[in-house]
Order: structure tokens, then sequence, then C-alpha cells
């Protein structure tokens, strides 16, 4: 009888050898899949921010562009306004002469 109980400790020692090995080859596969994972959404992550920071450069060139627009706008409002002055004195000047020459047609 000890001889049947020593095989059947062998052969449950090899069993729990084999469960164990096909449990540890099993946790490789899951692991090496969760680093791929973990691997991929870095990668798609790092473009992501990547494709942000173009569009944040290209969002900063048009806000400068509408600055720069912005003033020379201004630029030319000023302009405009002290050069009101003048058009009003022109103004006056051509009705005068406008009355100047109905008084003289007449």
């Amino acid at each position: 009888m000890v001889a049947g109980r020593q095989e059947t400790r062998v052969q449950d020692n090899d069993l729990y050898a084999e469960i164990r090995e096909i449990r540890k080859i099993e946790l490789e596969f899951e692991k090496s899949q969760i680093k791929e994972d973990i691997e991929k959404q870095v990668n798609d992550f790092d473009e992501e921010i990547h494709e942000m920071q173009k569009e944040k450069y290209r969002l900063e060139s048009d806000l400068k562009n509408a600055e720069l627009k912005l003033i020379l706008l201004f630029e030319e409002l000023i302009i405009l306004n002290s050069l009101d002055d003048r058009d009003a004195e022109l103004t006056l000047k051509l009705q005068r002469s406008k009355q100047e020459k109905s008084h003289i047609i007449r």
C-alpha cells in the first residue's frame, strides 16, 4: 500500500506542477497582452498630444494674424478720424462753391 500512495503523491505533484506551468504560461500571455495594450494606448495618447500641439500652433498663428489685422484696422481708424476735420472743411467749401455757382448762373 505504501508504494501506491507514493505513486499517487508523485502523480499529484506532477499534475500540480503541470497545472502551475500552464497557469504560468497563461499569466505570461496575459502580461504580454496587457503590455501591448498599454503601449498602444501610450502611443495613441502621444499621437493625440502631437496633433493637439500642431492645432495649437495653427490657432496661435491665426490669433497673431487677427491681432495684426486689428492693429492695422485701428491705425486706419485713427487716420480716418484725423481726416474728419479736413473732410468737414472740404464739404463746407464744396457747398459754398455750389451756392456761388448757382448765384453766378442766376
